[in-house]
């Protein structure tokens, strides 16, 4: 079982909305910290994505210190939200 996993939202039409996908990755990984890569950044879209399950979100195209500060909040127990 993978310690972290982070996962683009866009790359998958297995499942058609975001918290299905979210709910399969816990599924197939136990349960693991959970970064998400999502294209809306406002905080209607994000809500949902933290009640299904998600440890922290990223824009599309994050920089370096959000990804960095993302795996570091999630391994610590921490939400981390970037919008």
């Amino acid at each position: 079982s993978p310690n972290i996993v982070i996962f683009d939202l866009n790359t998958s039409t297995e499942y058609q909305n975001a918290t299905s996908k979210i709910q399969r990755i816990n599924q197939l990984f136990s349960d693991p910290p959970l970064i998400v890569i999502h294209p809306y950044e406002m905080k209607k879209f994000v809500e949902p994505l933290l009640k299904a399950g998600v440890n922290a979100v990223l824009p599309i195209a994050p920089s370096e210190d959000e990804i960095k500060t993302a795996i570091t909040s999630t391994l610590q127990g921490k939400t981390f939200v970037s919008l």
